[in-house]
Order: structure tokens, then sequence, then C-alpha cells
């Protein structure tokens, strides 16, 4: 009896934090100048700030303050900086988090205030610092969206140097994944976000400190695969460790919510 007062109180509370989903308004940014992005678009990558403002409160400082830079199609840019100084909120704005900015981020000739919130966030992919697996079969978290033949993602493990791995499982490609990927290593995870972000296959993509929980030869594996498959798109990351981004063809340097410095890290 008791066992079924307490299950009832569970499912009434999950009752509840459903009922108040419903409440919830809807995100900004659907209603638009544009209201679907061209079918290619992006289609080489161009990344311009003008002029980005940001605060997240409206009383407060700005954390951005006129940021302005500009990415050529198929650049490499590093965004480095103590804590604080403004990294992540580039990416925020970059994919529309922030509900209003200042300023316009353009992307082949689009402001992307412009377009649709989830066309812009489509159009862009993102490997995060955590990586998400789905509690399903490994293929769902390569391919959530069923578009690859297992011959296809047999092709893409072999070229990220995880086809041993996952041949080595029960099931293979259908072998089971547990809650938060927990029956793989963190570098297997990580790589397995990076090999879904490959198979997306979109011209910008973004990196926000990914490698920070993986150890130093995970990191350099993944960098030079990195370097190999992606090299036709533009790429702006947040490294967790200054030598992911050594070899970049730019660096931006921010302190304080601006640009202090950027130019290219070779001597």
């Amino acid at each position: 009896m008791l066992q079924a007062i307490g299950e009832t109180e569970k499912y009434m509370t999950s009752v509840e934090r459903v009922l108040s989903y419903t409440q919830l308004q809807p995100e900004p940014g659907y209603d638009t100048i544009i209201p679907h992005a061209p079918r290619d678009w992006p289609e080489n990558g161009c990344v311009t700030f003008r002029n980005v403002s940001l605060s997240y409160f409206l009383v407060g400082p700005p954390v951005l303050k006129n940021i302005s830079f500009s990415v050529a199609a198929g650049e490499k840019i590093g965004i480095v900086g103590q804590t604080g100084a403004g990294k992540s909120s580039i990416i925020a704005c970059l994919l529309r988090m922030p509900a209003k900015t200042e300023g316009e981020i353009i992307i082949d000739g689009i402001c992307v205030a412009d377009l649709n919130v989830q066309d812009v966030r489509i159009a862009i992919a993102v490997i995060p610092q955590s990586p998400f697996l789905f509690n399903d079969v490994l293929r769902r978290s390569l391919d959530p969206a069923d578009k690859f033949t297992d011959e296809e993602l047999w092709d893409i493990l072999d070229k990220v140097k995880l086809k041993s791995t996952v041949v080595n499982r029960d099931g293979q490609l259908y072998c089971h994944v547990t809650e938060n990927g927990a029956n793989f290593s963190v570098g297997e995870r990580q790589l397995i976000c990076f090999t879904r972000a490959l198979l997306l296959g979109k011209k910008v993509i973004v990196m926000d400190e990914a490698t920070s929980s993986v150890d130093t030869k995970t990191d350099e594996l993944i960098q030079s695969i990195f370097c190999k498959e992606m090299n036709h798109c533009t790429v702006l990351t947040i490294p967790h460790r200054l030598s992911t981004v050594s070899d970049y063809d730019r660096i931006i340097v921010l302190s304080e919510g601006t640009i202090i410095e950027m130019d290219s890290p070779k001597i």
C-alpha cells in the first residue's frame, strides 16, 4: 500500500511537470522576415559579426561590446580568453540563443536575425563540451534522422578510428547505449559526437571546449581527423587547450567582451 502511494505521488509529479511545460511561452524567433532559409544555405560558410553587443539582463554590463570580425569560407578560427571574457556568448549569438542582440550576424550574405531560428540552428553543426548520446542503439546516436546506410556509417567510423571499437561490441551498430553513454569512454563518446557532425555535412561548425574531457592523445587524434575531413568547412573553436588551435588560420583573443587581438598564431 505504501509503495502504491509513493508511485502515485511520483506519477502526479510527472503530470504536474508536463502541465507546467504547456504553460511555457514559445521561444521567439519563428515569425521572421525570411520564413525559410534557402535550401543550400549556407553554401560557402562566410561568417561576419558586425557591431554585435549583448547583455543578458536589462540592467547590467554588456558581456559583448561592439564585436566585429569576418571569417572567410573554410577558415579555422580559435576563440580564446579568460573565463567570462565572452567566448561562449559569441557562439550563443551565432546560434540565436539570446532573445535580443544588437548589431548583425551575417552568414553567406543573410542576416541570421531575418531567418527562422530553427533554420539557423539546423544550418550549423555543434560539437559541445558534454557529448550527448541517445539511450538507444548506437546507430541512432550516429544518424538520428536515419539518412545513411550501414555501409556509409562503417566508412565514417573507419575514418574516425572508431570502427574496431564498434566491431567488438555485441550488436555492433545496433549495440545498446546506456544512459548518458556510460558504457562508452569519454573519448569514445566525443568521437561519436564528432562522427555525427561529420555526417551532417554542414559548412559551419562550432566546437565549444569539445575536447575538455578527453586526454591529450585523444585530443590530438580528434584534431588530426578534423583537419583532414573538415578542411572545406568554416570552423569556430573555443579550445580547452591552446595547442588545439595552434595551427588554425587565426585566433581571436577576447577580454571583458571586446576583441583585443585577432591574428595568425604562426610566427
